[in-house]
């Protein structure tokens, strides 16, 4: 007789009953007329079985020749109601379902939220409305469940199919927040947009005092400049029916002009920012697609491209002399760049479409992010809670989850009167530090070759 042993009534995966003892499971082979019932295991290359009778365990025969079948019971329990809370409460983000659960079981042991999320969005398609086709993205209806955020407060406050589906999503709290910053910067990612939308595209509002924050999300079908004329115009309208005035004097964007058209025709005055990450990148990527990147690294040639990627930290009316500097000398060292050097001439220094003041940042270097890299964190931070091209509704749960991070972390600023997320102290030093270099040559103490060389060696040395 083995009654000591412990044993837990489950299901296999086809969801036929099946006991667990330890790590192994058992499935039904057959039922006695004296009403016992015999189990095997599930491995069907082993001959262990167990035979219970009155619910207890009355015989255990055979031995495990093979590894741990399935986890312990007590973590299958927190992932079976996992999956269950998944279902019964959609409003609930699968991330704080997860983080629910997992103080049930001892936090080492329990699945990674990425081993589980396909399942638990899985699940809840079982329940939530048919997915959009390609055929009806222009007509299919968001359920109210989807136009409010999670405190049941108004979120969708833009939604039109003609000639192109845009849906825009911010709530009253963000909207507020939003009104009090003069900075704004936003960004447009694929991998993250719902299926059949063009991409997601968020907005955030930056203040020196309580840092960045994500304000507003939509989906599109296109990137033009009409898409972006009724985005930024929807933002403006919602916030003008709470009395809000959303004038920005700043817009930072990446390099996609049509954005930039748009907002200076709804954001009056508003100046655009052009993404110095953005700027960096392109010149990489033009190397690249030129073939001259391993010889861009070479140790005569690697400042020269870390000199012109420095451009936009020096003074505007310096730049096009930087420039031509740093092309006579690259020239000289290398006459395979002249192509890359016509490249950036063409594209920054003479360029009409992204003409210098706008993607330089001289004038506001060392005080506020020079790059739409916390956007783009955003969507980072998307992409993990969510599977790339998600299900419409499943995009949605997901960015109300994270407004309602973005409506605690202002309320509790509010009541705290401190960031919720300070700023790394080695963040802090090196602005202070590019503030110093900037008062060090407006005071003719450095010349621009020292503070370029300086702003490089800081920045963008490469090995």
């Amino acid at each position: 007789m083995n009654k000591e042993i412990e044993f837990h009534w489950t299901k296999t995966q086809r969801g036929a009953p099946a006991i667990q003892i330890d790590t192994n499971l058992y499935r039904i082979q057959k039922r006695n007329n004296n009403g016992s019932i015999r189990f095997t295991c599930t491995d069907e290359r082993c001959n262990a079985s167990v035979t219970l009778l009155n619910d207890k365990i009355k015989f255990i025969r055979g031995t495990h020749r093979h590894g741990e079948r399935v986890p312990p019971f007590h973590i299958l329990q927190v992932v079976h109601e996992f999956r269950q809370k998944a279902v019964s409460d959609i409003r609930t983000p699968l991330p704080r379902i997860y983080d629910q659960r997992r103080q049930y079981g001892t936090a080492a042991e329990i699945p990674m939220f990425q081993q589980l999320r396909s399942t638990g969005y899985r699940k809840r398609l079982e329940i939530l409305p048919p997915s959009p086709k390609k055929t009806n993205i222009r007509t299919f209806i968001i359920p109210e469940v989807f136009r409010l955020n999670l405190s049941n407060e108004p979120f969708l406050i833009h939604d039109s199919a003609n000639p192109d589906r845009i849906i825009v999503f911010a709530s009253k709290k963000s909207l507020n927040y939003l009104g009090t910053c003069s900075v704004i910067y936003s960004d447009g990612t694929f991998k993250t947009a719902p299926r059949y939308f063009k991409q997601a595209y968020t907005i955030h509002a930056w203040s020196a005092d309580t840092g960045m924050k994500s304000i507003c999300y939509s989906a599109t079908t296109k990137k033009d400049v009409r898409t972006y004329l009724t985005l930024f115009q929807s933002l403006k309208d919602a916030a003008a029916v709470l009395g809000i005035n959303l004038a920005p004097s700043s817009h930072m964007i990446d390099f996609e002009s049509a954005a930039a058209i748009a907002s200076k025709k709804v954001f009056n005055n508003v100046n655009i920012s052009f993404c110095h990450f953005h700027f960096a990148k392109s010149i990489w990527r033009n190397l690249k697609n030129k073939n001259l990147a391993l010889e861009a690294r070479k140790t005569d040639i690697k400042n020269y491209i870390a000199d012109i990627i420095a451009l936009p930290m020096v003074p505007v009316h310096l730049v096009r002399q930087r420039f031509d500097s740093i092309s006579r000398e690259l020239h000289m060292k290398n006459l395979f760049f002249n192509s890359f050097i016509s490249y950036v001439r063409r594209t920054y220094i003479n360029s009409k479409n992204f003409p210098i003041h706008s993607w330089n940042h001289f004038n506001f270097l060392g005080t506020r992010p020079r790059t739409n890299n916390h956007v783009e964190g955003s969507h980072r931070q998307l992409k993990n809670r969510i599977l790339s091209k998600p299900n419409i509704w499943l995009w949605i749960m997901s960015i109300q989850d994270l407004d309602e991070s973005t409506i605690i972390a202002i309320e509790q600023e509010e009541h705290q009167n401190r960031q919720t997320r300070p700023r790394q102290r080695q963040n802090i030093e090196r602005d202070e530090d590019l503030l110093d270099l900037k008062r060090k040559f407006q005071t003719h103490i450095i010349d621009i070759e020292e503070l370029a060389k300086e702003i490089v060696n800081r920045l963008y040395a490469y090995s």
